[in-house]
């Protein structure tokens, strides 16, 4: 059952105390991944086993697993659907993802349904299986498999592959490997049959000991799958019923070096001893009882009395050439006089008849139940766990292939790193010396920065000086202005004063007019006593009586006369302190003028010298902005 979810969503799933969260990373990774949360809540170690079912618009070549987060426990499967399988210690978390290549965040969401399973294997279930598996027998075999035949024993998968599953991906993009293991599998099989034809062949006309060539049978052995991984050394001694080759993935046989040996493994058959004296394959027979007693296993260390060394080196593998030592199951020996012959014919005919298809199923049974050629259940497991792994790397050969076209193989990067490093060294040493000269500078700088605080100094104690004098001229230009306001005072009271004397002159000059008006009449006055005095003298005769109040009169007159020339003297006197007074205040106007202008002229002194000043000051001010901000920088 599955539902879709949005990309924010937490699926869980839980089983016998282990519980596990999916949930998606979109930025958490360099890649989006789909991140799983696994928690065991069991005071005891368990194997725990994630199933992941991906969706099948999803292409397979699309799914990575990262090194750091247990990549080497993930398996991936053509059938889309992906497994993690590892042991967890008691209450033990840990997290691991799988990426994803996606364009869109929203391409996440078929990803998170509850799609996952989980299955906990006990380690009593464990330790069983690991027992089982170090038994002689075939249900031993059977029990380490399960009962389906489907179930892998953890301790037979180790023994199987290493535990670097990686070194095949990081060989190719070091450079190392051309191709990736088993892609060519169907290829490299079909070469090896080839080869073993040939060599069974050739085996069959010179060797006293005839074996079935396995090209015989390529229905047969194609329906049972290959055999790609062996034991080691133990399982040989272990399980003498079968033979088990046990190869690194990095350590498969060269099919054309060993094929003979592969064929006579592949069936269970024992290596042929082979001799150049055809006189003694006529006196060969069949020995029966060796026959009927053909599961025991034969020593192929120690060659038969009539075999040459050469011949017996030619047929088996150098144990100098592979690191395991190879345990095989003998058909049986042909002794006897006569016997020799009789055995390669019918072992001839065997072989030709088994080529042709001649021999019916029921014969190929009985002959692969008598030699033993059929897989056990350890066997299957490991080709079914193999193929699996083919699965796997083919899932992302893909995605290695375009990592390899992108950023080539490893020597290409230590190559471009190294062109690169050797860029960033050059470029350290233009910075070094860059740096160098930028310590010249710096000193340089140094030295004009203590002159300029020496000058700044300076030009500080004269800036003071500049303020003492400021301030002195400020109390000047204050006395200065009051004197100023005095003498506004003293020309506003001489102004006024001014204005009286002009007042005074002006009412001066009315009265000359009035004594002047006056003085004309007294003149007339005069004149006509004159007049009458001529007359009066004419007539004094005639005015005798009269002549004494004439002589009155003129005394009278002459009185009038004496006053109004005292009052013209007085008046004169008047007019001539009036004209000094206003020639002295004239003289006062123009001394309050001169003052006035040196007054003006000071103070426009002092202005200018201010102006000076605050220029100065205004310069200095600019001058230690700018060395703040050189200090600042």
């Amino acid at each position: 059952m599955s539902s879709a979810a949005d990309t924010d969503q937490v699926i869980e799933a839980s089983a016998d105390g282990v519980t596990v969260r999916k949930l998606f990373a979109a930025d958490e990774f360099p890649v989006p991944a789909i991140r799983f949360e696994i928690d065991s809540s069991r005071d005891e170690a368990v194997t725990v086993t994630v199933s992941e079912t991906i969706p099948e618009s999803f292409p397979m070549d699309g799914v990575g697993f990262h090194p750091n987060y247990y990549s080497e426990n993930w398996t991936a499967f053509q059938d889309h659907h992906v497994e993690f399988t590892r042991t967890l210690s008691p209450e033990e978390t840990l997290v691991t993802v799988y990426g994803i290549r996606i364009g869109d965040d929203s391409e996440a969401a078929p990803f998170l349904t509850d799609s996952i399973s989980v299955e906990v294997e006990l380690p009593a279930d464990s330790e069983d299986d690991g027992s089982a598996d170090d038994g002689e027998t075939q249900e031993t075999g059977a029990d380490a498999v399960g009962t389906s035949g489907t179930e892998v024993d953890d301790t037979m998968i180790d023994e199987i592959i290493t535990d670097d599953r990686n070194q095949v991906v990081k060989d190719m993009i070091a450079g190392e490997s051309d191709s990736v293991p088993g892609l060519d599998a169907d290829t490299a099989q079909t070469d090896s049959a080839e080869d073993e034809t040939a060599e069974a062949e050739t085996t069959g006309e010179d060797a006293d000991d005839l074996g079935l060539d396995r090209a015989a049978d390529t229905d047969e052995s194609d329906s049972e799958g290959d055999v790609l991984a062996d034991n080691t050394e133990d399982d040989v001694a272990a399980e003498s019923d079968g033979v088990d080759l046990e190869f690194e993935e990095d350590d498969v046989p060269n099919s054309e070096d060993e094929s003979a040996v592969d064929d006579a493994d592949d069936l269970g058959l024992g290596p042929t001893d082979t001799t150049e004296d055809d006189s003694e394959e006529d006196g060969g027979e069949l020995d029966a009882g060796t026959a009927d007693d053909g599961d025991e296993p034969a020593d192929t260390d120690e060659p038969d009395a009539d075999s040459d060394d050469g011949d017996e080196s030619a047929a088996e593998p150098d144990s100098d050439d592979s690191e395991n030592d190879v345990g095989v199951d003998t058909i049986p020996s042909f002794e006897g006089e006569g016997g020799v012959d009789d055995a390669s014919s019918l072992s001839t005919r065997l072989a030709a008849e088994l080529r042709s298809g001649s021999v019916s199923d029921e014969d190929l049974e009985v002959l692969r139940s008598e030699l033993d050629v059929e897989m056990n259940g350890p066997d299957l497991a490991r080709v079914d766990h193999l193929q699996s792994r083919v699965e796997e790397v083919a899932a992302y050969s893909g995605a290695i292939e375009s990592f390899l076209d992108e950023y080539g193989t490893g020597e290409q990067i230590i190559e471009q790193f190294r062109s690169e490093l050797e860029s960033v060294e050059s470029e350290l040493d233009s910075i070094d010396t860059r740096i160098d000269a930028t310590e010249s500078e710096l000193e340089s700088v140094v030295a004009d920065v203590d002159h300029v605080e020496s000058e700044t100094a300076l030009f500080g104690e004269e800036l003071h000086s500049a303020t003492d004098r400021l301030d002195e001229v400020a109390d000047d230009v204050k006395g200065i202005d009051s004197r100023f306001e005095a003498v506004e005072s003293e020309i506003g009271a001489a102004h006024t004063v001014v204005e009286d004397l002009e007042e005074t002159v002006e009412t001066n000059t009315s009265d000359i007019d009035d004594l002047e008006s006056e003085v004309d009449g007294v003149t007339e006055d005069v004149e006509t006593v004159e007049a009458t005095v001529e007359t009066v003298e004419e007539t004094v005769g005639d005015v005798e009586v009269s002549v004494e109040g004439v002589e009155t009169s003129v005394a009278e007159v002459e009185e009038t006369v004496a006053t109004v020339e005292e009052t013209v003297g007085a008046v004169e006197g008047t007019v001539d302190d009036v004209e000094s007074t206003v020639s002295a205040v004239e003289s006062s106007v123009e001394d309050v003028e001169e003052t006035v202008d040196d007054v003006e002229q000071t103070v426009s002194d002092v202005e200018a010298e201010v102006e000076t000043l605050s220029a100065e000051v205004t310069d200095l001010n600019e001058w230690r902005d700018e060395l703040g901000s050189m200090f600042s920088n």
